[in-house]
């Protein structure tokens, strides 16, 4: 067992003790400091600590690994060191990253091209990995995107009046990104008159 992953089950160890001890508002005060002000003692090997942590919790990019340092009271400098080491040692891969979300979001809720370019950038995924995913064969029709979400809504709510399912998925397909034009063929297409 490497010595990360034992400072990293101390940690959980630690945080369990307190949460169990009913004292909740303890381990938020201890674990959380107040932004601006950098936790006492802690070195760069320590916030590289933080990172590895926050990453072992839950994937990240790169820029929202970044946003969640610098939430814990690191300084910008510092937290652009941290994230670069890490993307630098391949424990936070961007590209990897986007691929495993946009599968992750067509597999729940299928969005347009333009919608699932709005989640990427919005996890600050870089231009030229956004759009070599969008030009991917997955991702190359809208229509067949929109396709795909309707179906899944009609088979969950398949049992109301057709001139309704068709409001609806009008709707539904207008707020996840296709155009007018695209989401009127598919209504079209999958209700009949």
């Amino acid at each position: 067992m490497s010595a990360e992953v034992i400072r990293l089950d101390a940690w959980r160890a630690s945080h369990q003790r307190v949460a169990c001890s009913g004292g909740e508002a303890l381990a938020d005060s201890l674990t959380t400091p107040q932004r601006g002000e950098a936790p006492e003692g802690e070195s760069s090997e320590g916030m590289y600590q933080r990172a590895l942590t926050l990453l072992a919790h839950s994937a990240k990019s790169s820029h929202d690994l970044f946003l969640a340092l610098q939430a814990r009271g690191y300084a910008r400098n510092d937290c652009r060191t941290v994230v670069a080491r890490v993307v630098a040692e391949g424990l936070c891969d961007d590209t990897a990253y986007a691929l495993r979300l946009v599968e992750k979001q067509r597999a729940r809720a299928p969005l347009s091209r333009r919608g699932m370019e709005q989640v990427l950038r919005s996890h600050g995924i870089e231009g030229s990995i956004v759009a070599q995913l969008l030009d991917s064969e997955e991702l190359a029709d809208d229509r067949e995107l929109a396709v795909e979400a309707a179906r899944k809504y009609v088979r969950q709510h398949g049992e109301v009046a057709p001139e309704t399912l068709k409001r609806r998925l009008f709707a539904l397909l207008a707020r996840r990104g296709f155009d007018a034009s695209t989401s009127s063929a598919v209504v079209s297409d999958l209700i009949p008159r």
